[in-house]
């Protein structure tokens, strides 16, 4: 009974290999299908007209009251990291452990901010964002975001000119955009990097300028 067995499964081995070897598969044109309903549905572009909706159009408006995945820069949102302590200052060990772990994820967005500007914006501001980037020695303008407009800008406004880069309403209008580069995440990293420079120049500036300016003049006839 085996032997027989054996016989069997050797005669359909050969077969299988003559008929590998006999039928050649033409790989230029398709496989039978069976079904093939579901993958040959009918599709429009994006302008074409469309029978399916009320207006005759493919391309229909955004659902009101959403938003688009990846576009949490929305005014109504704003800067994830931002922190109004002065208006609401803790009073609870709740709300100062709440505060202390805001803190820590700002600064941790500071940190990867500093990482993505040193490759994308470097070049342009400089480390330290005051427009002294290697562009700026091949004669190109290079803005600082150190001025007072440059500080006025709020974070949103910022967060537009990064993703859409030219921008005839600020002076930053030969920037381009780095939408496709930078994650709307890290575009807001590099925001509160940009907001961190800020905060470090106007801490060293202030005691310049107290020293810079000039003595009373009852001082000066004193000495």
């Amino acid at each position: 009974m085996i032997g027989r067995i054996n016989i069997v499964l050797a005669l359909l081995l050969v077969a299988v290999v003559v008929l590998s070897a006999v039928v050649r598969v033409d790989h230029s044109q398709p496989n039978y299908e069976i079904w093939p309903d579901m993958k040959y549905t009918p599709a429009w572009t994006t302008y074409e007209a469309n029978p399916n909706f009320a207006d005759g159009r493919t391309l229909q408006p955004p659902v009101e009251n959403t938003i688009a995945r990846g576009e949490l820069h929305r005014k109504e949102l704003g800067n994830p990291y931002d922190m109004d302590n002065d208006a609401n200052p803790p009073t609870t060990d709740e709300e100062k452990e709440k505060l202390d772990e805001a803190q820590q994820r700002l600064s941790d967005s500071v940190q990867r901010g500093g990482e993505t500007y040193r490759v994308f914006c470097i070049s342009c501001h400089g480390p330290s964002g005051a427009g002294d980037g290697p562009i700026s020695r091949r004669g190109l303008a290079s803005p600082s975001l150190l001025t007072d407009k440059a500080q006025k800008l709020e974070d949103l406004k910022l967060f537009d000119i990064v993703t859409r880069g030219y921008d005839t309403e600020t002076w930053l209008n030969s920037m381009p955009p780095f939408a496709a580069q930078i994650s709307p995440e890290r575009r807001w990293d590099v925001i509160n990097y940009v907001n961190d420079l800020q905060k470090k120049a106007a801490t060293t500036e202030a005691p310049g300028k107290q020293a810079a300016e000039p003595e009373p003049k009852g001082k000066q006839d004193a000495d």
